[in-house]
């Protein structure tokens, strides 16, 4: 992970959380390898292999009873995204 690509991720997740209605926060772990993203009360981790990005997502069930499929599809899309510019995808997967 170089720095140019980790700021390019900090600066999507400060500006989508500049649109979000609740906190936002985010912490690198691992040699800066992993990404922790809190919007409460989702923890949601991005693991940046050689390879590929991984992504898991970590909710109270009350939360995940209210995370509608339109809404799951969203926050992908929002990921993907992020990804995109960053420039860590560059082909979007089939569907």
């Amino acid at each position: 992970m170089t720095e140019e690509k980790r700021k390019v991720v900090e600066e999507k997740i400060e500006e989508n959380a500049q649109q979000s209605s609740t906190t936002v926060s985010y912490l690198w772990k691992e040699n800066e390898e992993t990404l922790h993203i809190t919007v409460d009360p989702v923890l949601i981790e991005v693991k940046f292999l050689e390879k590929i990005v991984e992504l898991y997502a970590e909710a109270p069930l009350w939360a995940r009873l209210l995370l509608t499929d339109k809404k799951k599809n969203e926050l992908r899309q929002e990921v993907e995204a992020l990804l995109h510019k960053a420039e860590f995808i560059t082909a979007k997967k089939a569907e």
